[in-house]
């Protein structure tokens, strides 16, 4: 009975593989529709099985899920062959069909053997790095997530050491914060350029999707990312202070928050230390502070000079700007992810740090509103900002309302790394406490989302329509006099002729 079945489930996979090589697209999106539902039902039968072997219960079903290598009851030929086939299927002329082949292999991961999962996992991971992949890069990246998320524990390290290093290599080769020379041919010719660029952030941006999983799930406990965590580090630095893409910066502060969680006290000291550094110099080459509309800015060019030399001169402003708001807000990740694992000497650092982008003096004045107040605004600079903005970006300037959400944004990080420090140290944030106290009672009495201005136009408005209502209850006033003193004249005149 059993032979029975097995033969026919083996005939059945032979059909469906043969249909998968049909030259009619739409027979082979039926057949690889087909053999993910087939899969589905075998991963079901080893999951069962799994579990019975275990002894049954919650505990086994979880342990058979997620640490116990697949049984399956496939025959290893049959396994191979369903593995080429769904691979070369990630190559099809039909997007449906790629599609479909990308969720068959999140179901074939759960029943083949080790050796298939690692040819997988190379041959998703080639499809991420390669730059002409880029219609369905996003497919493939989530074919390679899916498989970080799946595999039982138990292969962890192997493929962990088959992506690490290529994932690391492919933002070394396609990150644009590599050096200036990309920078200057942008400027030199800003759309030769810009579909591969693109393409080569959309890379970044998924191999270090990837390498977020591959650190939360495995690394604690795979040995290949143990020895990487320094390039892992470096790496990721880089991007976090890309001055092109915030998507990058953002990506990248996530990556070494997860990535600050399982480092060791020695390297994460290290970490703190570097971007307080770099903090500090990127602070000393902008000269100025970056926080709220208290900014000082240097001119010494005039507007002419301003606006010609601003793919060169507000080059370097624009990025040490960009710098130090990734670089705190990194800090902030790294804080309200690992804050009690700080010393003193790094809390007397950050805090300082944090606290100039919460002013309480900013909070009452609403500074993000007044910009344009602000005694040391000046639209030349503006204009060269957005001429540097535009050399970057390819677009134009940051607008007031994008500037401000931003600065909201910051301020709440820096709120949060405050929560991490009172939570998790509160004996070496005591010194602190006070300013935090002050910080934070300022920015609760203040809602940088309320118009403070409109308010204040609503209260005029009201007063003119006020006056409005006076003056034209006057004019009926004498209007009605007027209509009295025609009656009674016309009243006197009626009496006379009567008479």
């Amino acid at each position: 009975m059993s032979r029975s079945s097995g033969s026919s489930g083996s005939t059945n996979f032979n059909d469906l593989l043969k249909k998968t090589e049909h030259y009619d697209k739409d027979e082979r999106y039926m057949a690889i529709s087909d053999l993910c539902e087939a899969l589905k039902r075998n991963a079901a039968q080893a999951n069962s099985a799994n579990i019975a072997t275990a002894g049954g219960g919650a505990a086994a079903a979880a342990t058979a899920t997620a640490v116990v290598a697949p049984t399956s009851t496939i025959d290893s030929q049959t396994e191979r062959r369903i593995c080429t086939a769904v691979l070369s299927l990630l190559d099809d002329s039909s997007n449906d069909v790629q599609t479909v082949a990308v969720k068959t292999l999140s179901v074939l991961l759960t029943t083949v053997q080790e050796q298939q999962v690692i040819e997988i996992a190379d041959r998703l991971c080639t499809l991420v790095l390669d730059l002409s992949k880029s219609d369905l890069r996003d497919v493939y990246a989530i074919g390679l997530k899916t498989l970080v998320e799946t595999i039982p524990a138990s292969m962890g390290n192997v493929v962990s050491h088959r992506l690490i290093n290529r994932l690391i290599d492919g933002i070394h080769t396609n990150s644009s914060s590599n050096g200036s020379a990309k920078h200057a041919a942008a400027a030199a010719s800003p759309s030769s350029s810009s579909s591969e660029d693109k393409s080569s952030e959309e890379i970044v941006l998924a191999c270090l999707n990837v390498l977020t999983d591959l650190l939360t799930r495995f690394g604690s406990t795979s040995t290949s990312i143990g020895m990487q965590h320094e390039s892992l580090l470096t790496v990721a630095l880089q991007c976090s202070t890309n001055p092109i893409s915030s998507r990058l910066r953002k990506r990248a502060g996530v990556t070494i928050g997860v990535l600050a969680t399982v480092i060791s006290d020695t390297l994460l000291h290290r970490l703190v230390e570097r971007i307080l550094d770099q903090i500090d110099l990127a602070e000393g080459g902008s000269g100025s502070k970056s926080g709220g509309g208290s900014k000082k800015r240097a001119r010494n060019a005039s507007q002419k000079q301003k606006v010609a030399e601003a793919s060169l001169s507000s080059l370097s402003s624009a990025s040490s700007s960009t710098d130090i708001q990734s670089l705190i807000r990194t800090m902030c990740t790294v804080s309200g992810a690992v804050g009690h694992r700080l010393n003193q000497g790094h809390i007397d650092r950050i805090v300082p740090i944090f606290l100039r982008f919460v002013d309480p003096s900013d909070a009452i004045t609403g500074d993000d509103e007044d910009m344009n107040e602000d005694e040391n605004y000046d639209s030349d600079e503006v204009m060269a900002d957005n001429a540097a903005a535009m050399v970057l970006g390819g677009g134009g300037g940051i607008s007031e309302d994008a500037a401000a959400a931003a600065q909201i944004e910051l301020r709440e990080s820096c709120f949060a790394g405050f929560e991490s420090f009172v939570l998790r140290c509160p004996t070496l944030i005591q010194p602190h406490l006070d300013q935090i106290v002050l910080s934070s009672l300022a920015y609760m009495r203040y809602d940088p989302n309320y118009s403070y201005e409109d308010e204040n136009n609503e209260d005029g408005e009201e007063e003119d329509v006020i006056e409005e209502d006076d003056d034209e209850f006057e004019e009926e006033e004498e209007e009605e006099e007027e209509y009295s003193d025609e009656d009674d004249m016309s009243d006197e005149e009626d009496d006379e002729n009567v008479s």
